[in-house]
């Protein structure tokens, strides 16, 4: 079991969540990563992908998305700066950051 679902199932228990549905949840984000994964096999210009994978990565709202800009990313800190964010307010956020994702940013941003 990987760490971050080891995390999820910790917290829906900390909510008294039954067994139940701790699993209709595990199931559905299973399937949200399968759909996302099809969806990025079906990109094949590698800036999309990274686009598509920073978006994902981050959890950010599209309209986030498009306003982002490279030094906007703080891979040390791991931090995104929001700009025009929900409400029109700029915010920091951290983020969980697939290694690919990172990876595939950082090799597009490279050229």
């Amino acid at each position: 079991m990987t760490p971050l679902r080891q995390r999820m199932i910790e917290d829906l228990q900390l909510r008294g969540l039954s067994r139940k549905t701790q699993d209709a949840y595990a199931r559905a984000v299973r399937q949200l990563a399968e759909h996302y994964g099809k969806i990025l096999d079906c990109i094949h210009r590698q800036r999309y992908r990274a686009c598509l994978s920073t978006i994902y990565g981050c959890g950010l709202r599209l309209q986030e998305g498009v306003h982002l800009q490279v030094r906007d990313i703080d891979s040390d800190r791991m931090q995104v700066h929001v700009r025009h964010g929900k409400g029109a307010k700029n915010t920091s956020t951290n983020y969980i950051y697939h290694q690919a994702a990172s990876s595939l940013s950082r090799n597009y941003h490279r050229r």
